[in-house]
């Protein structure tokens, strides 16, 4: 009887055919196996591929596909699958001991996560979440070793158009994954989640699947009538924008500011190191121009935060965004970088004091050594012509 998936399980014991050189043996008491037959140099061979459970029957003919091209090209794929198991013998691997693609993740994890020193840990989680909602279904019951690119491929294309993003990152993380299990001798022969030389060759570019979305920005002229109807500012969330806004800065470093973290004396924020994205060890230096100064002197000092909402903590981080759109109808905090960095460019700023604005690194890692100095007088001057081209002085109450 011809071996389809709805007829697996209601085969009765014996070998059955599902394609040339393909077999399903069921035994009694044992979970039925897909076998590779052939015959090669006048003697007949078999290879398990892997059972029923683990490993599904377009999977099972993908294999039979490939040892089918490996004994057209004179390959024995079972002297090939010996050699590869005698290499990895050799390397150290416990090769008696299954090495599933769900064991791979469970050790390689840690030490990726460990090698990667993220600062946020919410990275290791959607490391672990993607593989797990992705990739585990298919592959985590096959040996690390018997993964091909056809399994690579079955994981990605479902997603690669509908998810690009989420399938790029899947794609990378599997390579990370089998990077591990070749390093540690685990397998043997190439990744098979690579992109050059590899997936290239059945897969568009991720670039042809997606629209680059930037982040909503207004023009100057959009951001002037804005701020124009706050003379002064007369709500936290209407301060906390002028502040993003005439900082440069991103909303999860601004929104949750403290009083303790502002010099009014010296006009300057320090924003701490656990708010810098760039993962500086440091507090970074933000200049505060007059109108943000004359700003804060008005903002009452009942919450440890600039900008506190309710409940004793800061405003939201999206509130900020939900207002813009608000008023304006369009546009996001993250937008206000772009239309600085926009400006900068339109009014021959320097770059490298602009880059320094907006807390990017700055030239290659030599250049970096060499440029430690944070520019803060060079900002200072920058960020001022910058809030004068904005929002001019008297937009508020000057400084007394």
């Amino acid at each position: 009887m011809q071996v389809t998936a709805r007829n697996i399980s209601s085969l009765p014991p014996g070998t059955h055919r599902a394609e040339r050189c393909l077999y399903l043996r069921k035994r009694d008491g044992h979970a039925p196996t897909w076998i590779f037959r052939y015959t090669i140099s006048g003697k007949q061979k078999d290879v398990v591929i892997g059972t029923s459970d683990a490993v599904s029957i377009a999977q099972a003919k993908e294999t039979a596909v490939r040892f089918r091209t490996m004994i057209a090209d004179g390959v024995d794929p079972l002297a090939a699958k010996q050699e590869r198991r005698e290499k990895m013998r050799n390397a150290g691997a416990n090769v008696d001991h299954p090495f599933t693609f769900a064991d791979l993740v469970a050790e390689a994890l840690p030490v990726i996560i460990r090698s990667k020193a993220w600062r946020n840990q919410k990275h290791a989680a959607q490391w672990k979440s993607t593989l797990e909602q992705y990739a585990m279904p298919s592959l985590g019951s096959l040996f690390v070793d018997d993964v091909t690119r056809d399994d690579i491929l079955s994981v990605l294309e479902p997603i690669w158009k509908t998810k690009p993003e989420t399938a790029s990152r899947l794609r990378g993380r599997l390579e990370a994954v089998f990077a591990y299990a070749i390093a540690i001798g685990k397998r043997a022969g190439g990744n098979p989640a690579t992109w050059r030389g590899n997936l290239e060759m059945f897969l568009p570019p991720i670039t042809k699947m997606k629209k680059e979305k930037h982040h909503d920005a207004l023009t100057l002229d959009q951001a002037r009538l804005l701020f124009d109807g706050w003379r002064p500012p007369t709500s936290i969330t209407a301060c906390a924008i002028l502040f993003g806004a005439l900082t440069a800065s991103r909303v999860g470093e601004f929104v949750p500011a403290k009083w303790d973290e502002i010099d009014l004396r010296r006009k300057v924020w320090l924003c701490p190191p656990e708010r810098r994205k760039d993962g500086k060890s440091y507090p970074h230096r933000v200049p505060l121009c007059r109108q943000l100064v004359a700003m804060l002197k008005m903002l009452p000092r009942n919450s440890p935060y600039v900008f506190a909402g309710h409940g004793g903590s800061h405003i939201s981080k999206e509130t900020p965004r939900v207002v813009i759109q608000k008023k304006i109808g369009h546009g996001t905090m993250h937008g206000f970088r772009s239309t600085f960095r926009d400006w900068c460019a339109e009014n021959g700023k320097d770059p490298i004091v602009a880059e320094k604005s907006l807390m990017h690194a700055t030239g290659n890692a030599v250049v970096q050594a060499y440029q430690r100095s944070d520019l803060l007088d060079a900002r200072i001057e920058l960020m001022q012509e910058w809030a004068d081209a904005v929002y001019p002085l008297d937009s508020i109450e000057k400084e007394s």
